[in-house]
Order: structure tokens, then sequence, then C-alpha cells
């Protein structure tokens, strides 16, 4: 899923079955009804993934990764737990398009490299799904703000709503 989600904003639901498929939607660490795992990293993810597929004896697996989701989809694969991974709107290297981004954002960059646990402790105490709605809406262009606002809206927004119901410590050391 991506930035700040929980597991719930799931597609394709209706040919899953057609298809022969089952979708496991996972909430990472802190997020959703996931538990806070304070030292999580993309290596630490694979790991809590990989009980997962030998629990379930999952074979033939693949993955999406959404937006931040993206670089947790390809740890999967470079752990080797997926034969295939798809990356839907993927999150850019931010640090190299610095000066593409808006000034805030690129603050947010430069303050995550210069301060990981500051700012990691100043977004854990200050976001909320409010915020993370409202910035995606106001970084989103149009046709992509139509599509927030109607019907893939209240999902989404559902989605963020579990997604910090724990509170934002999981949204804050995914960034």
């Amino acid at each position: 899923t991506g930035a700040g989600m929980s597991g719930s904003l799931g597609f394709g639901l209706d040919a899953l079955q057609a298809f022969g498929l089952q979708l496991f939607a996972i909430d990472r660490p802190g997020l959703g009804r996931s538990t806070p795992h304070p030292g999580k990293t993309l290596t630490t993810w694979a790991d809590d993934v990989s009980h997962l597929v030998s629990g379930q004896r999952l074979r033939d697996t693949v993955a999406v990764g959404f937006s931040q989701g993206a670089p947790f989809a390809l740890a999967l694969a470079g752990a080797g737990l997926v034969d295939a991974v798809a990356v839907v709107a993927g999150q850019d290297e931010f640090p190299a398009v610095r000066g593409l981004l808006q000034p805030d954002v690129a603050a947010m960059v430069t303050a995550a490299e210069t301060d990981p646990d500051g700012f990691e402790a100043t977004i854990a105490g200050a976001a909320t799904a409010d915020w993370l709605w409202s910035l995606i809406l106001d970084m989103s262009a149009g046709h992509d703000r139509e599509l927030y606002t109607g019907a893939l809206g209240a999902a989404y927004r559902r989605s963020l709503d579990e997604g910090f119901a724990a509170g934002a410590a999981g949204y804050a050391r995914d960034l």
C-alpha cells in the first residue's frame, strides 16, 4: 500500500477468483492493525513477510507496490520471496529529483537526510491522516485529484484513517 495506508485498499477484487488468485494486502509495521517496529528496515520487512509466505505455503507469488509501498515490494523481490513485482505510481528517489519537488517536500527530504531520527520523531508527533490527505490533494495534478475526490476517494481516505489508527509512528518510520 501507499504512504500511511492500511491494507484495506485492495484492487481487482472482482477478478481474483477468475484467475485463481488470493490477495494479501499487508499492513506494514505501525500502520493499520500492525504493531509498530521502531527499527523497521526494508530487510526486516522482508523477514516478516517471509513468515507469511512460508506459513501459508504460498507459491508463484507476486507483489504490487503502490507509491510509498514500492520499495517494500521491491525488497520482497530482493529477498527472493516473490517471482515478480509491479510498481504502480512508485515513489521517486526524492534526493535525486530534489530540484523538481515543491519547496515543503524538498525541505522534508533535506531534514530526513541531515537528521533522520529527529525527522522521524517530528513526523511521528505531527502527522495525521487529515494532514497526509491534504498533502496528497494539494500536490496532485487535476486529473489525479479528480480520482482521489471521486469514486476512489472514500476508499483511499478510509485506508488512510485505518493506517493512522495507532498514530503516525509507522508512517514516520516508512519515510
